[in-house]
């Protein structure tokens, strides 16, 4: 089952019409290869669409993100903006001094859910992880700078 007919049925279950407003959003989205803010998504999709409201938007991510379709992410320690990726896309780390951001995947988010599941009785829909710190290049960069000195 493609991206696009998986999010159809979420949109049908949380009771949600199947708009074409709705239709170009998903397109947008089963497109992308990086992630992406609200707000970047809805300026791309009015370039279809100019009738497209930033409210659509809005709940269109909400039900994808509770089917677990997409992932919301924030990738500074201020939690100031949510980026979205399909949910396969990897975690990522960003560094504080030169803002550089790594894409990984980890075994231990997927056991961080079980985990909750079997030990909580919950169903973990989503996993938020904001890691950040220095890169390799800014601690050989600070390394280089103390020795100096």
């Amino acid at each position: 089952m493609t991206f696009l007919e998986k999010a159809n049925d979420a949109i049908r279950a949380a009771g949600g019409r199947i708009t074409g407003q709705r239709q170009t959003l998903l397109r947008v989205l089963a497109d992308i290869t990086e992630r992406i803010d609200a707000e970047t998504l809805h300026q791309r999709a009015q370039a279809y669409d100019p009738q497209i409201n930033l409210t659509t938007v809005y709940r269109t991510l909400d039900v994808l993100e509770a089917a677990g379709l997409i992932r919301a992410q924030f990738v500074s320690p201020e939690h100031n903006r949510k980026y979205y990726t399909q949910a396969q896309e990897p975690y990522h780390f960003t560094c504080r001094r030169c803002h550089q951001v790594i894409a990984f995947t980890s075994d231990l988010i997927d056991s961080l859910k079980q985990t909750l599941e079997v030990e909580y009785h919950v169903h973990a829909l989503n996993v938020c992880v904001c890691v950040d710190g220095l890169c390799s290049e800014c601690l050989a960069e600070m390394s280089l700078v103390e020795n100096v000195q």
